[in-house]
């Protein structure tokens, strides 16, 4: 299993519902972020630079960005 990383929203196509989340630190590629993913996490309208904390696993639509929070999440 892969760890969680932190990152920030690098690109999004609101027409084609993904973009790709920059991880931070550089030494990783972009990953690819679905829509689907990102209303699991409570957002509906992503912008560029919205920073994340997330996984990169099997989404439902293929590899990409899974378990996503958004920064400042609080579990409590």
């Amino acid at each position: 299993m892969t760890g969680f990383m932190f990152g920030a929203l690098a690109h999004w196509s609101e027409t084609d519902g993904w973009g790709e989340i920059r991880p931070d630190g550089g030494g990783h590629a972009d990953v690819v972020v679905y829509r689907d993913e990102l209303a699991v996490a409570g957002v509906r309208e992503p912008r560029v630079g919205d920073r994340f904390l997330f996984r990169p696993g099997v989404a439902r639509r293929g590899n990409g960005a899974v378990d996503l929070r958004p920064d400042g999440w609080d579990p409590r």
